[in-house]
């Protein structure tokens, strides 16, 4: 049965097991361990995902990124990027094979772990990327199911209106860097997983989202002291935080928004509520947000 998956194809050894770690979500995710006891991730996209849909370039340049931030910083390792498969209905499958990292995933950061990453951000930031097929986040469209706060419609306006603003200033990044995308190999190494989000995003942008997840808000708890670190990292390596204005702090909320609209349209209707929640506390902390990093700028 081991053998009848998807990966034998390519490995040279025996499969001893196939355990499933993600499914029923964006994509099907596996750990398979080989005869000799070595560990792979395998893992099958679907085209439509919460970016869109994602084209086999597309989806091969986001590898290629990872493999220039794997070769230059060491905290992501390659992938093998194997054959698209179309079938006869048209639809697109995707799939890699990713060395399997040892680690562990957690759900708060300490203040030394928040620097950490927010070093390793403004060092992402400091990459030269051949542009390729890298493109910015495209609109929010909020399903026609049912109705929405003005709030949040005015705030979706707002977010594709602006959806070019400093385009000029964007980066290449990971754009969707969350506690449950890294894994901590020890204490003080960050590994970084998941790059099929790769894109241009805004330096400000990144950096207050992965501050705002490091803070806990994500979970609608805030700990100003892990914001801050968070800031202090980047600040580290970068010698100063990027520049922002008004703007782009309301464009810091585009991805949970692209995240709300999509959780909707898959009906995921508890993820969809929990990312509302996280959408209004940030907005509810935003004042204080905005004063801790102004703070820090002076």
């Amino acid at each position: 049965m081991n053998n009848k998956h998807w990966s034998k194809d390519f490995f040279k050894q025996s499969i001893t097991s196939v355990f499933p770690l993600k499914s029923g979500g964006q994509h099907q995710t596996d750990l398979i361990t080989l005869v000799d006891g070595s560990k792979w991730i395998c893992k099958k996209l679907d085209e439509n995902f919460w970016l869109g849909i994602i084209n086999p370039a597309q989806f091969a340049y986001t590898e290629l990124v990872a493999s220039q931030v794997a070769h230059q910083l060491g905290c992501t390792f390659s992938s093998r990027l194997l054959p698209t498969i179309n079938s006869e209905y048209g639809t697109v499958t995707q799939r890699l094979i990713i060395p399997y990292c040892e680690g562990e995933v957690i759900t708060t950061v300490t203040q030394g772990q928040a620097f950490l990453l927010g070093r390793l951000l403004a060092q992402l930031h400091s990459l030269k990327m051949p542009p390729g097929e890298a493109t910015g986040f495209p609109p929010i469209i909020l399903p026609k199911k049912q109705p929405y706060p003005t709030w949040l419609e005015h705030l979706v306006e707002r977010c594709n209106t602006f959806i070019d603003y400093e385009a000029d200033s964007r980066v290449i990044s990971h754009r969707d860097i969350h506690l449950h995308n890294i894994i901590w190999q020890n204490e003080k190494k960050p590994h970084l997983i998941d790059w099929e989000s790769a894109g241009l995003i805004h330096p400000f942008v990144e950096l207050v989202g992965l501050a705002t997840n490091c803070s806990g808000l994500a979970t609608q708890t805030f700990d100003q002291a892990l914001f801050h670190a968070t800031l202090m990292g980047y600040a580290d390596y970068k010698g100063k935080l990027p520049p922002t204005n008004d703007i782009l702090w309301e464009m810091s909320l585009h991805s949970w928004l692209l995240w709300y609209a999509y959780s909707i349209n898959r009906d995921w209707q508890e993820d969809a509520r929990q990312t509302l929640e996280t959408i209004k506390s940030i907005n509810t902390k935003m004042v204080e947000l905005q004063r801790v990093y102004a703070a820090f700028k002076a």
